[in-house]
């Protein structure tokens, strides 16, 4: 496993415990101050603050499954990743989607810059 490797996938768990738990601040800790964010509603969010306020709408008790599966270094202070994403919402109803994110080094941290899902399912 290369240090990039290691690297997103100790950032992705970091996001899962946070996400899992509820901690809407903590995940958004997690971005950089002018992250690029594309979740599963429609509209891209810019920036720590609507990040924030994307994960506090987040319905109680969604919990994630998060497993890397593509992982590739851009420069010395950017590492690029694909995840495999299962969120679970509170009625038990499973949503696979892909997961790609950009890492930035960043103040002495590795935060995620760029963060983008792509739904999995069958359109209906």
């Amino acid at each position: 496993m290369s240090d990039a490797d290691t690297i997103f996938a100790e950032v992705l768990a970091a996001w899962g415990r946070c996400f899992n738990g509820g901690d809407a601040r903590g995940v958004s800790d997690m971005f950089t101050a002018n992250a690029i964010f594309q979740g599963l509603r429609p509209e891209p969010k810019f920036g720590k603050g609507e990040i924030l306020t994307y994960y506090e709408n987040v319905p109680a008790s969604t919990t994630v499954l998060a497993q890397p599966i593509s992982v590739y270094r851009i420069g010395g202070g950017v590492i690029g990743g694909i995840a495999e994403i299962v969120f679970t919402g509170p009625d038990g109803r499973q949503r696979p989607v892909n997961l790609s994110m950009l890492l930035c080094a960043d103040r002495g941290a590795w935060r995620i810059c760029h963060y983008h899902v792509s739904n999995c399912q069958p359109a209906d």
